[in-house]
């Protein structure tokens, strides 16, 4: 199953504590510069530490700030992950390029994962859009765009990429 491992630290007695949530899809997060974006610098992303202001420390009884860091577990042949294409509730995120993601491989909690497909939006509303998607099919990669299926080439930098489906 997949999991989350949330890492606390106080900043004050350094007590750590740990916190595993079930999830059923990652969500990443873009970095700041969107131009140069890969699989990898996302995953970064989520292993890096955070400050959080005001946890409840059960060592020193008292609010403190704590240090968060987090890690994937997972047991399952695919994974699958969403992309925050939104900044708010209503600006989506344009001028994000995926670089490598057809040949890219990633380690993830000691397994390698590599492209099998990916869903697409297209438009600039959550409540208004079409999402297609595409798919590996013997090394060869095939493009749904409802009753359109045939093959294509895999399309220059990715940017309408939302929903992406790693497999072992």
């Amino acid at each position: 199953s997949l999991r989350s491992l949330h890492i606390f630290t106080c900043s004050n007695c350094s007590l750590s504590r740990t916190q595993i949530t079930a999830n059923y899809i990652v969500q990443l997060t873009a970095p700041t510069d969107k131009s140069k974006v890969t699989l990898k610098s996302m995953f970064e992303i989520i292993s890096e530490q955070v400050l959080i202001d005001n946890i409840l420390c059960e060592n020193c009884h008292t609010y403190y700030p704590h240090t968060q860091t987090s890690h994937i577990l997972n047991d399952n042949k695919y994974i699958f992950l969403q992309i925050q294409l939104w900044s708010n509730s209503t600006t989506k995120i344009t001028d994000l390029v995926m670089n490598g993601l057809p040949n890219e491989k990633i380690n993830i909690d000691g397994s390698m994962y590599k492209l099998h497909s990916v869903i697409c939006h297209h438009g600039n509303s959550m409540t208004s859009a079409h999402y297609t998607c595409i798919i590996r099919f013997h090394n060869k990669w095939v493009r749904c765009n409802d009753s359109n299926i045939y093959y294509d080439r895999w399309p220059h930098g990715a940017k309408d990429v939302y929903i992406i489906i790693l497999q072992q």
